[in-house]
């Protein structure tokens, strides 16, 4: 079964000669960059095409049953993910999950994305 562990990635920033006053930023400080044009056009076009290139069809399973992990597996033609929780699921008190309850919020049979 795999597991997610957080990634540790180091970025270095650089920037065009005379586009920031490096030395107005003190050392450590937090950078947050809030906008980057060329990246929201890539972004802004990759959804708004009414085809979608290289789908791939999921089976997704969610496995919650008392007493044990809660698993959630996705599978297609070549990988198989699963991850499941570190605590065990407990019996529902104020909203168990029911069938009707469920049926109404179910997925299509395949699902693309």
């Amino acid at each position: 079964m795999t597991r997610c562990v957080p990634l540790q990635i180091r970025l270095e920033i650089r920037f065009q000669a005379g586009n920031v006053n490096i030395s107005a930023i003190p050392i450590g400080a937090i950078v947050w960059k809030t906008d980057d044009p060329a990246v929201r056009r890539d972004l802004e076009h990759s959804y708004s095409r009414d085809l979608i290139p290289n789908r791939i069809g999921l089976n997704v399973t969610i496995r919650a049953v008392i007493d044990a992990p809660l698993i959630l597996e996705i599978l297609d033609d070549e990988h198989r993910i699963s991850i499941a929780s570190e605590e065990s699921m407990q019996r529902a008190i104020k909203h168990p999950l029911t069938k009707p309850l469920f049926a109404p919020i179910r997925p299509p049979r395949q699902y693309c994305v």
